[in-house]
């Protein structure tokens, strides 16, 4: 079962919450890795 799958199966705020925030802090993570390869990428390019 996806992510989308047990939201759409989850009762109430709370339960949609626990669904939503490790979806949200891994999207964190990636976004923060993305940036740090993007600024290394860019630097090595200037080098």
């Amino acid at each position: 079962m996806n992510a989308i799958d047990r939201v759409k199966k989850s009762r109430g705020i709370n339960e949609l919450a626990e669904q939503i925030e490790p979806l949200a802090q891994s999207m964190a993570t990636l976004a923060d890795e993305a940036r740090q390869v993007m600024s290394q990428t860019q630097q090595a390019s200037e080098a």
